[in-house]
């Protein structure tokens, strides 16, 4: 259930859950975790929550410009 949008430095991906006019949650992971963290609470605040969870990359010197704007660009669309 990953969404893809365009973002700076190529392509990011998010899972969203729950009605879109709803009050929303957005969930940030850690270096080295991904969006699957959070999958167990999205049966539980879904019904009542709009749930995003973006897909962020791991960060490390050879990327850090890019995927830290694409990271914005991301988080700004949502």
């Amino acid at each position: 259930m990953y969404k893809k949008v365009e973002c700076v430095g190529g392509p990011c991906f998010y899972v969203e859950y729950g009605e879109e006019n709803r009050d929303t949650i957005l969930f940030l992971h850690g270096y080295s975790d991904s969006a699957k963290t959070f999958e167990p609470l999205k049966d539980y605040l879904s019904p009542k929550y709009r749930v995003l969870i973006p897909d962020l990359p791991m960060i490390n010197e050879k990327v850090l410009a890019t995927t830290f704007r694409g990271c914005l660009h991301l988080l700004m669309k949502l």
